[in-house]
């Protein structure tokens, strides 16, 4: 069962800090930017980067029930979620693909990339799965379920590259 906002854990069970600063509303978007609202009560606009970093999102998941089960705020352009916090949207993503309740649990690495990213969305997900594998040192045809920790953290870290993670500016407005 996924576990509240408030005991969010970072990857590898890294605990979020209380009272550290997260976002709490979503206050506009567009292709370029996203205005959010701090929990000190000052908005904040993301702007420049990529999508993923503008919403702390770094494995570009969409919205839906699964994303707000892990406090996503809401969904941005491209009906990408908008997550409080890096760690949230990390931790998201980690429960995506290796959470006991998994769908991606019994599914290759070739297969989990063909449904996380699949081509009818414009991805390339044999060039993805393939870059994955690599960067994670497994095969492509290594079930999820298999990998270790060190494996599985390596395997995020190798999506989160591919999907595209570069920093822009935070302007407060």
């Amino acid at each position: 069962m996924p576990q509240p906002i408030m005991r969010l854990l970072q990857p590898l069970g890294q605990p979020v800090v209380a009272g550290r600063f997260q976002y709490v509303e979503i206050l506009s978007f567009n292709s370029e930017s996203v205005t959010l609202r701090g929990n000190d009560g000052v908005a904040y606009r993301r702007v420049g980067g990529t999508l993923a970093w503008r919403n702390l999102n770094p494995g570009n998941l969409k919205y839906g029930n699964f994303a707000r089960q892990f406090g996503a705020l809401g969904r941005g352009w491209g009906n990408h979620s908008i997550f409080p916090t890096f760690e949230a949207g990390s931790y998201a993503m980690e429960m995506l693909l290796f959470g006991n309740q998994s769908v991606y649990h019994n599914l290759s690495i070739a297969q989990a990339i063909a449904r996380y990213a699949p081509s009818a969305d414009g991805n390339q997900p044999r060039r993805y799965a393939g870059f994955v594998a690599d960067r994670t040192g497994v095969s492509v045809n290594t079930i999820l379920g298999n990998l270790g920790p060190n494996h599985r953290q390596r395997m995020l870290d190798a999506m989160r590259t591919f999907e595209g993670f570069r920093e822009g500016r935070i302007i407060r407005v």
